[in-house]
């Protein structure tokens, strides 16, 4: 087993005790898991069938222009799909009834306004990119602790961002130049 996943066995166990903390598990998955999930998510971007636009969504400013879509992944269309759901259930050790999936795609101009999840129960964000600069791109995780101060996630390939809701959090936008940042989503709810 991979050292980042020996890191994540004990996330629900040792860390997250229903609190509003982030966790950040780096190496999430190994190099055959990231090769399935990523030639998946690759089949997935060129499939625009599927796709939701963030155009008109509450949480973006995106009434006339399309900077972002989402793709959730269903095990009753696709094997390929349940293939990659069952990986992230069984490495993320989710225990919910209702488990959503999904990839998203977000180019230049994208960004999410602060929100704290509250219809959820467990939030998660795996970024996808390799070779991301941060300082040149953004899109950055920003969360916010107690008292307000602001915190920021670096987008990292194989990072994930993990938390229990309510939390509130936002995400800077992402930079002309910048290449689709991807990322997969997972949301539960009791």
């Amino acid at each position: 087993m991979a050292s980042g996943s020996m890191c994540f066995i004990n996330l629900q166990k040792d860390f997250l005790e229903k609190s509003n903390v982030i966790k950040i598990t780096d190496n999430l998955f190994s190099e055959d898991e990231l090769n399935l999930i990523l030639e998946h998510n690759s089949e997935m971007e060129q499939d625009r069938t599927n796709s939701r636009s963030w155009k008109n969504h509450p949480l973006t400013d995106y009434v006339k222009t399309d900077v972002g879509r989402a793709i959730r992944l269903d095990a009753r269309i696709s094997s390929d799909d349940k293939d990659v759901i069952d990986l992230i259930v069984d490495r993320l050790e989710l225990d919910y009834p209702k488990i959503r999936i999904a990839y998203y795609y977000n180019s230049p101009g994208w960004k999410f306004k602060l929100h704290p999840d509250h219809n959820r129960d467990f939030s998660a964000s795996i970024y996808l990119n390799d070779n991301w600069d941060n300082a040149k791109y953004g899109g950055e995780f920003i969360w916010l602790d107690d008292s307000e101060n602001e915190h920021v996630v670096n987008v990292k390939f194989n990072r994930m961002v993990s938390f229990y809701p309510p939390v509130w959090h936002y995400t800077n936008m992402i930079k002309e130049g910048a290449p689709v940042r991807k990322s997969i989503q997972v949301f539960c709810e009791e």
